[in-house]
């Protein structure tokens, strides 16, 4: 069985991305991973650091996609008085294409009225999505 482990993408975000709309919208800055042509799913886990709660509590829904394919749903709730909040999950995503793909978070605000805060700051204070890949055809 052809695979390729071990790819590790990293985002820092610059500036504060706040989720509180009801659908999902893309959350932080993209990357790019390359995708192998044998690939037909990806493997991955997920590691989030420097987030947190906004205003009030906040139910959110966090998902991971590359290209056009989108990860399961991971609930997520917030508390305004818990700063950075790490949140580490894994997933499986089937894939429809290969190449040069973004990978990106989205997320939206299921109930309350607070928001999931991916704070800014630059690397070191600032938010840090990291994806480990192993691609599986």
């Amino acid at each position: 069985m052809a695979s390729e482990n071990g790819k590790y993408v990293s985002i820092d975000n610059a500036s504060n991305a706040d989720v509180t709309n009801a659908t999902y919208t893309d959350w932080g800055s993209n990357a790019t991973v390359d995708v192998p042509s044998w690939a037909t799913k990806a493997r991955l886990v997920v590691s989030l650091t420097n987030i947190s709660g906004v205003s009030a509590v906040a139910v959110s829904n966090i998902r991971t996609v590359i290209g056009s394919n989108t990860g399961k749903e991971i609930r997520h709730v917030s508390n305004t008085d818990a700063h950075s909040q790490p949140l580490t999950y894994s997933d499986e995503i089937i894939l429809s294409a290969t190449g040069t793909q973004i990978i990106k978070l989205q997320a939206k605000r299921d109930s309350g009225g607070g928001a999931l805060r991916a704070n800014g700051g630059g690397v070191l204070l600032g938010a840090n999505f990291s994806f480990f890949i192993v691609f599986l055809p």
